[in-house]
């Protein structure tokens, strides 16, 4: 009882929505800007304000675009309300997905996320994606005959780089459909900073075809939107070209061409006739290919908007190439909004549907502000915390007393495991002193070598000691270069500190090393000579390859030289024979005694 209490009140403290709005719509020349309040039905729309932008302004600079804003709410008295801008179809990618049929839509983001990422043409971690279940069986490129491609699989965009997508076989209670819209972060940083820059805090992000969507369908009766109708959206940067069908957006696509400037068909690189006649190809072509791609979807009307002045000669020409009714869509008069200023209002289409669909839904069906993501499970260790914290508060200061005794108690535990593993750590050195060295000799032994025997192969081939001796053997590394690559791998060395009575006695040595097949390697030659007579001292570091077997029957045995037990003598303070002096006095060994 308390926990279903608990979860309808905070549902209705998270449903809970403002009642005053303001949707921003811009482009390169206008900032249109609405305001209403929102109510059963459709919002009341209060204000629609189009305001010039500075031709100076630089649009990817979003703290001078903010600063802009932030001046024209201040002008017309709209800030301090919860505000919802979109995103342009142009920069914004549209994937239909067909999925296995799944009943709970919280598998449905990870589903989404799993397929998509191998889909897009950067990397996941620079995405923004959301998504929208499709009513429309083929989702965006239609349900016609088409070629199907399986569950999971996402179908290309259509022809034109931005737009739409190739035909699927219709869905079936197997399926699952959603349209797919995912977009760089850098875009949601972008208006992100804006809204920092104007001062407010975005409510929404959406994206423009669906606000244009939700505008249609509101000037549309309730016969009207039973067909399939195409919307025509043209500003100042482009033209946004979408198919609706069954409520659900089956195609869009971008064509990007840039408007003259209020109409003046000698400013800019076009004259007003030539974006006449290229926006009317564009919108044919790009109608003729949804068209192509669901078949059993006639379209019956084709409707235009914008406020470029373009679009009625537009709207014209496509009529005559298609034969299709076009028509201009005014939402001030459809939707009665007074206080427009003498508007048809086609230009305000996008802000006039973000307002619509949040009045009906509470939200867009895609905010990349607030995307859809996979469920978190600690979401429900979140719930079960506040109940217990609920319930603790309930039970009253006895409950807390015991509380504060169960903490004190496993504080007491936890300093008594504590030490316990710091007198462990102390007793792990020795043990992983010990480890480290079993890892360094198996090192040696993985390295498929029978060392004893090349260590006396390589003895065997010394010259005798009255010639050379060996002061020191020790272990290595020395990494060999891969040929025609920079990797370098690492090979066990025997590491030899040598001593000779001539350098050509080392080079000898390396000549015999080098035709048995060692790779021989010597250091820096220090010539000085000791009380022995050796002259020459060099490090010589012998590399045994992997392949290289020794015979131990073809070892040559290094027999005992005849002063074996020189080192004792000279440990005793001796000399050899033939030196200026065989032993020390007597008196000399008596007193060393």
């Amino acid at each position: 009882m308390l926990l279903s209490f608990i979860g309808k009140a905070r549902a209705a403290m998270s449903t809970s929505q403002p009642t005053r709005y303001v949707a921003i719509d811009m482009d390169s020349r206008h900032l249109r800007l609405v305001h209403a309040v929102m109510r059963r039905g459709l919002p009341k729309f209060k204000k629609l304000v189009s305001v010039d932008v500075p031709a100076d302004l630089n649009m990817t600079d979003s703290k001078a675009v903010g600063e802009f804003i932030d001046r024209s709410l201040r002008q017309y008295g709209l800030q301090g309300h919860r505000i919802l801008m979109d995103v342009p179809r142009s920069e914004a990618i549209l994937k239909p997905l067909t999925l296995p049929f799944v009943e709970n839509d919280r598998e449905l983001p990870g589903m989404v996320r799993f397929q998509v990422e191998k889909e897009l043409p950067f990397p996941m971690e620079e995405a923004v994606v959301d998504f929208t279940r499709d009513r429309f069986a083929g989702a965006p490129g239609g349900n016609g005959n088409g070629s199907g491609n399986g569950h999971g699989k996402v179908r290309e965009e259509a022809a034109g780089g931005k737009g739409g997508t190739d035909g699927e076989d219709e869905g079936t209670s197997e399926e699952t459909h959603v349209l797919v819209a995912a977009v760089r972060r850098s875009v949601i940083e972008h208006h992100e900073n804006i809204a920092e820059a104007a001062g407010f805090k975005l409510h929404q992000l959406g994206m423009r075809p669906y606000a244009d969507m939700c505008c249609l369908s509101a000037c549309l009766s309730q016969e009207d939107r039973a067909e399939a109708h195409a919307l025509v959206h043209v500003n100042s940067d482009e033209a946004e070209i979408n198919v609706i069908v069954n409520g659900s957006l089956s195609f869009s696509r971008a064509a990007v061409v840039k408007m003259p400037h209020d109409g003046n068909e000698h400013e800019g690189p076009r004259s007003m006739e030539d974006c006449i006649s290229a926006l009317s190809v564009e919108v044919v072509r790009s109608l003729q290919t949804a068209q192509a791609q669901q078949a059993d979807a006639r379209i019956a009307k084709i409707y235009f908007a914008g406020d470029t002045g373009l679009e009625r000669s537009v709207s014209e020409k496509v009529a005559e190439r298609l034969g299709r009714p076009c028509v201009m869509l005014e939402p001030i008069q459809a939707l009665k909004i007074k206080n427009a200023g003498g508007s048809h209002g086609g230009g305000f289409i996008s802000a006039i549907g973000l307002l619509v669909g949040q009045n009906q839904r509470g939200e867009m069906p895609l905010d990349f502000l607030n995307p859809k993501e996979p469920p978190v499970e600690r979401d429900m260790t979140r719930v079960r915390n506040s109940a217990l914290v609920a319930a603790a508060v309930i039970l009253g200061v006895g409950g807390m007393v015991y509380g504060v005794a169960q903490v004190s108690s496993e504080g007491k535990t936890v300093s008594t495991l504590r030490a316990k593993l710091n007198g462990l750590k102390k007793k792990e050195k020795p043990v992983a002193a010990i480890a480290k060295r079993d890892a360094y000799i198996q090192s040696w032994v993985d390295g498929e070598r029978d060392w004893l025997k090349h260590v006396a192969h390589i003895n065997s081939l010394f010259p005798p000691a009255d010639q050379i001796h060996i002061s020191s053997l020790k272990t290595g590394r020395m990494n060999t270069k891969v040929p025609g690559s920079k990797k370098q791998i690492p090979h066990r060395t025997l590491v030899y500190i040598v001593k000779a009575k001539t350098a050509r006695i080392l080079t000898d040595l390396e000549r015999r090393l080098d035709a048995e097949g060692y790779l021989v390697k010597f250091g820096t030659e220090t010539t000085k000579s000791d009380e022995l007579g050796y002259n020459v001292s060099n490090t010589l570091t012998v590399n045994v390859p992997t392949d290289m077997k020794i015979d131990p029957n073809l070892l040559v045995q290094v027999g005992r030289p005849d002063k074996d037990g020189s080192i004792i003598w000279i440990k005793n303070g001796k000399k050899f024979p033939g030196s200026r002096s065989n032993y020390r006095s007597s008196r000399s060994r008596g007193r060393s005694r």
